[in-house]
C-alpha cells in the first residue's frame, strides 16, 4: 500500500499546485497578447515571417501548456510524486487533445 502525504503537507502542496495554475494561465495571456502584439510587426514582405512568427507563437504556448501539465501530473497525486517517465504519455496526450 502506498504511503500518503500527511495533512499538512497535502494542504501545502494543494495549495501550490492552484497557485502555480493561476501563475500558468496569467502567464500564458500575457504570452498570447504580447506576441500576438509583436506578430503585427513583423513585415509582410518578408518570405516565410509571418509562417515564423506564427511557429513561434503556438509553439511557446504548446510548450508553456506542456510544462505546466507534466509538473501537475508528477507532484499532484496525493501518493509520492509520480516518475517522470511515467508522466510523459499524459502530458503528451493532454497537450495534442488540447
Amino acid at each position: 500500500m502506498e504511503r500518503e502525504r500527511s495533512g499538512l503537507r497535502r494542504q501545502l502542496v494543494s495549495t501550490v499546485v492552484v497557485l502555480s495554475c493561476a501563475a500558468l494561465v496569467l502567464t500564458a495571456l500575457i504570452s498570447l497578447s504580447v506576441l500576438t502584439f509583436l506578430q503585427s510587426y513583423v513585415p509582410d514582405g518578408l518570405p516565410g515571417a509571418r509562417l515564423a512568427s506564427a511557429i513561434t507563437l503556438f509553439g511557446s504556448l504548446t510548450l508553456g501548456a506542456g510544462g505546466g501539465l507534466i509538473i501537475l501530473y508528477r507532484y499532484a497525486p496525493a501518493s509520492e510524486a509520480v516518475p517522470w517517465r511515467s508522466a510523459l504519455p499524459g502530458t503528451i496526450a493532454g497537450v495534442a487533445l488540447g
